[in-house]
């Protein structure tokens, strides 16, 4: 192409765009087609129709060979022009705007990377720590919320005894049970949880069917992962835990399995549930323990700030 076609493209067409789009919004990286693909298709399609050039105004051979090209397009009104994806990419590319690298990249920090960690709020805390005394390791072995009264009034009961555990172990920590509406509080404090798994770096899970659970077991393998486990403990608690401390969790761990899981879960549930076996009898007790060697780490990785 010509640049006497680009030149047109870019004066009449893509100036007009640049100055309506940068005064309407905020510009993504001085990119009109950066912006677009986080925009709203009808403000899109607002700007290319208040961008857009009447026929007469144009030399019917440039015209011709611009939609040819597929860098222009009829607009809403037959008598217009409009720019299309492919010449704004023409003309971002020779000013440097664009290109197969920033696109990836610009796609790669919007859609995949995944803002892991950051700080439990309280809530959140009573969740992790629930599960991981209820031993709600995997899929199998969920906190299931529809399996009957006795099952939920249990629930009730472990995340009373872990709200009332943590207000008495953690400095500054206050939390009470939801009060009874329309919803109970133990949906209340389960049911908005969406933002749990991108804290918990994706070790939370949850689905439609009213159930939870921490991912930290490989079925096939037979393992669960204490390094997973000490990094959710540590969520919930911080590093720097004394021996008396590690021992306090472990037992307050132990006696919420021991008086609830044959209530929360399901018979089904049960026939899956390894956890209370001898050679998983540590894996709290041994995840506590590596929290102070991993600490500083997952500060940095979860950009956590510590406290004074």
């Amino acid at each position: 192409m010509s640049e006497e076609y680009l030149l047109v493209l870019k004066e009449d067409f893509y100036n007009q765009l640049w100055k309506n789009v940068s005064n309407a919004s905020k510009m993504q990286k001085s990119s009109i087609y950066l912006t677009f693909l986080r925009g709203n298709k009808n403000n899109i399609l607002q700007y290319l129709d208040d961008s857009a050039v009447f026929s007469e105004n144009l030399d019917p051979q440039v015209a011709h060979e611009l939609v040819e090209k597929g860098f222009i397009r009829s607009g809403n009104d037959f008598s217009k022009y409009v720019m299309t994806a492919k010449g704004v990419w023409e003309i971002e590319s020779l000013l440097g705007k664009i290109s197969f690298e920033i696109l990836m990249d610009d796609i790669d920090e919007y859609k995949y990377d995944i803002k892991w960690g950051g700080d439990l709020p309280n809530k959140e805390k009573v969740v992790i720590l629930s599960l991981v005394a209820l031993r709600a390791f995997y899929e199998k072995t969920p906190l299931n919320r529809k399996n009957g009264e006795k099952s939920i009034q249990n629930i009730h009961q472990v995340v009373l005894e872990t709200i009332n555990f943590l207000n008495s172990s953690i400095d500054d920590f206050k939390y009470d049970m939801p009060k009874e509406t329309r919803e109970s509080p133990v949906n209340s404090i389960f049911a908005r949880l969406q933002k749990l798994p991108e804290l918990t770096r994706g070790i939370y899970k949850f689905n439609k069917e009213s159930q939870s659970w921490l991912d930290i077991y490989d079925e096939e393998k037979e393992t669960l992962s204490e390094d997973k486990l000490s990094y959710l403990l540590w969520k919930v608690f911080g590093g720097n835990l004394s021996f008396e401390e590690q021992n306090k969790i472990n037992a307050f761990c132990n006696n919420v399995l021991y008086n609830h899981k044959n209530y929360v879960y399901n018979s089904e549930e049960l026939q899956s549930f390894v956890f209370a076996d001898i050679s998983y009898q540590n894996a709290i007790s041994n995840s506590l323990f590596k929290i102070a060697e991993n600490s500083a780490n997952w500060e940095k990785l979860d950009n956590i700030k510590k406290k004074k």
